[in-house]
């Protein structure tokens, strides 16, 4: 646990001095001294510590309690005064600056503690109050949101699909025009369950229910994926979809959640383009991690494009064949992007087409190799070079502990019998920590016995290969976690 900092605001320098040396004592870490008001918020911008002590009578033109209101309002600091006067009018004047605590010199190095210690809590207790809020605050808008489609979006299909089973209900309809109101009703339908799922999908994401499970896939196959869901309704429109992104480039992902995004994409793409156009999707040059969607359809209106990515914004239009949508597609594929730690961009032009740039971060596939043997090691290591990964190294699991405490592997390769802390012993270690549980484990051992197998899957390792291992066993077993 990292010691809280603390920072002297004290011109009197016997005093300060005296003050650092108990805090030290009481295991706090004195960040800085300063003997004047200008002095700490010139040096509480650079540190931002934990808490400040502040004398209230200061050198220099601004007193103490004009420096706490600037560490407050500035840097959300908070601030004990430290002082010898007790006059009423001193105290009502400190009481305006809502300090966190205010102590009387001389003082006892228990009262210190304890003013230091409620203050940093308070503090916490406050910021947290105050996220807590926001979240509220964002929350209350999103459900205004939902109350309007719910009161708007909805009820459009639910009004037409009434329509329809009303006329059904009819008689004297031939069998041609009775299809055409199914056909329509079909339509309705369809769009009601388009619109509950992207509700579904903002709130569960929006409330933590959803978190992103990234691993390498191949970024050509993921895009042909999503193109032969719209297969049919690009064909309806006579538009082709042409996916460019070379074979072989992979990018970092949840496969699901991505999906998502270029799910969405495209499917604006096809809604706002012409009879007879193409929607291009592509890696752009230098790019090698980023999916751009492109097409030659009508553009985002200039005065739309501000918002497109706001929850609270109505920006849903009418699609080039009277398409609707909700308008929370791209705020939740902003999210989801951002969720990868990417990003999501777009350059529109109206009346010419809009290309929209999904950015992921680049990463490369990291494995730790846990193996106490040396040459053993060397010739994994030797075998692994051609993929491309990033090859860690931990002599026993001990090592592997603290290494996967620093940095994450996306795989681990681990021997069974090794000294202070064994496969097994790493193995449970992992499938215990919540963070670090679903990090695939291949067990090495020489060991071909059925018992130690069955006690490798009972541990829950991912798969299990023996030694001597081969290159022909060793390669297809790691590509089928990373890829």
């Amino acid at each position: 646990m990292s010691k809280k900092r603390i920072m002297i605001v004290e011109d009197e320098w016997i005093i300060a001095n005296d003050i650092k040396v108990n805090l030290l004592e009481m295991g706090y870490d004195v960040c800085c001294m300063v003997d004047s008001g200008e002095d700490a918020i010139i040096k509480a911008e650079e540190v931002l510590p934990d808490l400040a002590l502040m004398d209230i009578h200061l050198a220099g033109e601004m007193d103490g309690m004009q420096a706490a209101v600037a560490l407050r309002e500035r840097f959300q600091i908070p601030v004990v005064y430290l002082t010898a006067h007790a006059d009423e009018r001193i105290l009502h004047q400190a009481k305006l600056t809502e300090p966190f605590g205010y102590l009387l010199k001389p003082f006892e190095n228990k009262e210190l503690r304890f003013t230091i210690e409620i203050s940093i809590y308070k503090n916490k207790m406050e910021k947290d109050l105050l996220a807590a809020k926001e979240r509220a605050e964002e929350a209350t808008k999103l459900k205004d949101k939902f109350i309007s489609l719910v009161s708007h979006d909805l009820r459009n299909p639910l009004t037409a699909l009434q329509a329809s089973l009303k006329l059904l209900q009819m008689p004297g309809f031939k069998q041609e025009a009775r299809e055409k109101i199914v056909a329509s009703a079909t339509k309705s339908v369809d769009r009601l369950m388009n619109l509950t799922q992207e509700l579904l999908d903002v709130s569960r994401f929006k409330t933590g229910k959803i978190r992103t499970r990234s691993r390498f896939l191949y970024a050509k196959s993921m895009v042909a994926q999503t193109v032969t869901i719209f297969e049919q309704m690009a064909q309806e429109k006579n538009i082709l979809l042409d996916n460019q992104i070379p074979e072989n480039k992979r990018i970092y992902a949840d496969k699901i959640l991505f999906g998502e995004v270029l799910s969405n994409l495209l499917s604006n793409s096809i809604k706002f383009s012409n009879s007879g156009s193409t929607v291009e999707i592509y890696m752009p040059d230098s790019m090698s991690t980023t999916i751009a969607i492109s097409d030659q359809g009508q553009g985002i209106k200039s005065e739309l494009q501000e918002d497109i990515f706001n929850y609270e914004a109505q920006t849903s239009t009418i699609g080039t064949s009277g398409e609707r949508g909700s308008g929370l597609g791209l705020p939740l594929a902003m999210d989801i992007v951002k969720a990868h730690g990417g990003e999501l961009k777009f350059d529109s032009a109206e009346n010419k087409g809009t290309t929209f740039f999904a950015e992921l971060p680049n990463v490369s596939p990291k494995i730790l190799l846990v193996e106490d043997d040396e040459p053993t090691r060397k010739l994994i290591m030797k075998m692994l070079d051609e993929l491309g990964a990033n090859i860690e190294v931990a002599e026993d699991g001990k090592d592997a502990m603290k290494k996967i405490n620093l940095s994450k592997p996306h795989l681990i390769l681990s021997d069974v019998y090794m000294p202070e802390v064994d496969g097994f012993e790493l193995l449970d270690f992992i499938r215990n920590e919540k963070d670090l549980k679903g990090i695939p484990f291949i067990i090495l051992t020489v060991d071909h016995s059925m018992e130690l197998r069955q006690k490798a899957f009972r541990h829950n390792a991912d798969d299990f290969i023996n030694k001597p291992i081969s290159k022909e066993e060793l390669l297809p077993r790691v590509e089928k976690y990373l890829l």
